[in-house]
């Protein structure tokens, strides 16, 4: 019996220091950090010395900040807006590059550039950035006409320009600040010649997906649905 109680005191309060560490980091998500945000679309090429009147500061919960979010208009001195920013985008540094480099793809030595437009949920959320890395994967019909078989045409792409996608920030039903992404992304991709083909067929069937480049153990996944939408 005594070896029981013990145990069971011993259990109550792991579990107790487990809901307290629980509760911290609920609490660290949604601790507020000052974040700029649009309030007016910016153009693009907008220097960023003119921004003031058209960002203003947001208390935003941690988990919603992004990574290379800006909390000062100080640190895109001598930056130009690349592609048109919109009203309740988090102002992101990624999105400010030198005046005149804002239309320009870095060259990628023989490789071709092609942009293809997706829905958020087919490139990462729409949450890709210039630089990333991602695999292409396209889904391709079987003999019977079927999409059945997705195969990936490359794990180790480079992201060159990226438009649309933005993470923005409203509120929900009941009045919380949330977030929210545009409906498309368009990426240009820097590919092989022979991997124009079939991607530029991808997209025109909409069956392009992008990842993260990670570990993919196989080359091609096949699916077991027999039904398409």
């Amino acid at each position: 019996m005594l070896v029981a109680g013990v145990l069971a005191l011993t259990g109550a309060l792991l579990l107790v220091d487990y809901v307290g560490d629980a509760d911290e980091r609920a609490q660290a998500a949604e601790r507020a950090v000052p974040t700029l945000v649009v309030q007016r679309e910016i153009a693009q090429g907008t220097p960023a010395g003119q921004l003031s009147a058209m960002v203003s500061v947001v208390d935003v919960p941690a988990r919603l900040v992004a990574p290379d979010a800006v909390t000062d208009l100080t640190e895109l001195d001598g930056l130009v807006a690349k592609a048109t920013l919109f009203p309740g985008e988090q102002v992101l540094t990624g999105r400010f590059a030198v005046a005149g480099a804002e239309n320009t793809a870095p060259k990628q030595d023989g490789k071709e550039q092609v942009s293809i437009t997706l829905d958020a949920q087919r490139a990462v959320g729409g949450s890709l950035g210039e630089g990333d890395t991602v695999a292409v994967y396209v889904t391709t019909p079987n003999a019977e006409g079927v999409l059945a078989t997705t195969r990936i045409v490359d794990r180790d792409v480079t992201i060159t320009r990226v438009d649309g996608g933005r993470t923005s920030l409203g509120t929900d039903s009941s009045g919380s600040l949330g977030e929210t992404l545009g409906a498309t992304v368009t990426v240009t991709l820097a590919l092989l010649p022979g991997e124009v083909p079939d991607v530029v067929a991808g997209m025109e069937a909409q069956t392009v997906w992008l990842s993260l480049t990670g570990s993919v153990a196989d080359d091609t996944i096949t699916t077991t649905s027999g039904d398409t939408k």
